[in-house]
C-alpha cells in the first residue's frame, strides 16, 4: 500500500447545555482526526483527543510518511517518534498524535485489502465485543433516568462518574444509580479526584452497591497510591486510559490495578495496544479499552478490542457530542450488552466528508 496524502482535520462543536465531571467541565467536545488517502483510493481513518496532536502532526512528520510504501497495516514509527522527543515535543501527546496516524494507517490498509480490521490483527477474532456505556455526568439530568435508559437501550454494563460531591450526597447518588439499572453491572469513575482516606471511604460505599470497578482515584501515575489502597479493600480498581504503552506495562507490572484501559491512540497505536493487552491478561488483569470521542474512535477501538480477546471490553461514550453525526454510530448493533461488528473493511463505518468539514476549526 502507498500513502499518497496525510490530512489533519481539528474538529469543535459547542454544546447546548455543559456536564461536569470530578475535576472538569465540557462545553466544546474537540478531537484530532487523521485522514490516510492511498495511491489506491482507500481512506483512512483516526483520531485522538489529545490536544496538542494536531501540532505534533506538521509538516515534517506528514513529509515522512507521505509516498512511503507499507507493507501491511504496520508501520515503524520509532524513528519519528525518537525525533519529535529529541526536539522537545510532550512525550505523551507525541505518542498519541502517532498513535492516530497509525490507526488511519491500519483503518486504508484493510480498506484495500477488504477486510474487516480485526480479521488482519488477528485470524481468530471475536464476531462482537461486550461494551459499556459511558455516562452519568453531573448536569441537569437525573440519574435514575439516565442510568435506566442505557439498560432499556441494551447495555448490562453502566458507568457513572462521582467524586465531584460531599461524601453523602456521592452515596445517595450511587444508590439511586444502583437500584435504578437493576441487575445491570455498575462501575464508578473518579477522575483522580481523591486521596488516600477519601478513596477507601468511597471504596466502602461502592463494595455496598456491588460496583465492578472504580476507575482513576487517582492519577494513574500514583502506583504507591493505588497499592495502599489494594492492599486496604478489596474493591477492583481501574485506571491507564491516558497512558502511553510504557506506562501502561508499569502498571500491569506493578500489579496495581484489576482492569487495565488502554486508549489506542494515547497509548501509541494498535500494536502497541495488543501488546499491552497481551500483557495484561497473562496477569490476570482484565481490559477494558477506553474510547472516549466520535465515532471512529469507538470504531477503531471495537476492531482493537476484537482482536485482543472474547472479553476485552469498550467504552461507548454516551455523553452529548454534536461531532457523532461524522458517521453512523457503532453501537447501532447493540444487543444483549455486546456490538455486533458485521463483516464491512476498515473499522467497519464511513465517514461523512462533508460533515466532518462542517466541523472543522
Amino acid at each position: 500500500m502507498r500513502i499518497q496524502r496525510i490530512d489533519i482535520l481539528s474538529l469543535a462543536a459547542p454544546l447546548d447545555r455543559p456536564f461536569h465531571w470530578s475535576t472538569g467541565t465540557a462545553s466544546v467536545r474537540r478531537t484530532t482526526l487523521v485522514r490516510v488517502h492511498t495511491a489506491r483510493g482507500a481512506v483512512g481513518w483516526g483520531e485522538t483527543l489529545n490536544p496538542h496532536a494536531a501540532k505534533i502532526l506538521g509538516e515534517q512528520v506528514l513529509q515522512a510518511f507521505t509516498g512511503i510504501e507499507v507493507e501491511g497495516g504496520d508501520i515503524s514509527l520509532s524513528a519519528v517518534r525518537n525525533k519529535l522527543l529529541h526536539n522537545g515535543a510532550p512525550e505523551r501527546a507525541t505518542a498519541a498524535a502517532l498513535g492516530a496516524l497509525d490507526c488511519a494507517i491500519w483503518d486504508a490498509f484493510s480498506r484495500e485489502a477488504g477486510r474487516p480490521l480485526a480479521s488482519l490483527l488477528r485470524l481468530s477474532h471475536a464476531a462482537s465485543v461486550p461494551v459499556y456505556a459511558s455516562g452519568i455526568y453531573y448536569g441537569d439530568d437525573v440519574p435514575a433516568v439516565e442510568a435506566a435508559g442505557y439498560v432499556s437501550k441494551g447495555f448490562t454494563h453502566v458507568k457513572m462518574k462521582i467524586g465531584r460531591l460531599p461524601m453523602a450526597v456521592e452515596s445517595e447518588r450511587i444508590a439511586v444509580v444502583r437500584e435504578a439499572i437493576g441487575s445491570a453491572f455498575l462501575m464508578a469513575d473518579a477522575n483522580s479526584a481523591y486521596d488516600l482516606p477519601t478513596a477507601l471511604a468511597i471504596a466502602g460505599v461502592l463494595r455496598e452497591s456491588n460496583v465492578l470497578w472504580l476507575e482513576e482515584p487517582f492519577h494513574p501515575e500514583r502506583t504507591d497510591l493505588y497499592l495502599k489502597l489494594r492492599a486496604q479493600s478489596p474493591l477492583s480498581v481501574a485506571a491507564g486510559e491516558s497512558l502511553d504503552a510504557s506506562m501502561l506495562r508499569r502498571l500491569s507490572d506493578c500489579n496495581v490495578v484489576d482492569w487495565i484501559q488502554p486508549n489506542v491512540t494515547a497509548a501509541g497505536g494498535i500494536v502497541d495496544t495488543l501488546s499491552v493487552a497481551a500483557a495484561a491478561r497473562d496477569r490476570g488483569i482484565g481490559v477494558a479499552l477506553h474510547a472516549w470521542g466520535s465515532p471512529v474512535m469507538t470504531a477503531t477501538s471495537l476492531q482493537v478490542a476484537a482482536a485482543i480477546s472474547p472479553n476485552a471490553m469498550v467504552e461507548i461514550d454516551q455523553t452529548a457530542n454534536p461531532l457523532r453525526a461524522i458517521a453512523p454510530d457503532p453501537a447501532r448493533l447493540l444487543a444483549g450488552g455486546n456490538v455486533l461488528l458485521g463483516d464491512a473493511a476498515g473499522i467497519g463505518i464511513d465517514v461523512d466528508e462533508a460533515t466532518v468539514k462542517a466541523f472543522c476549526i
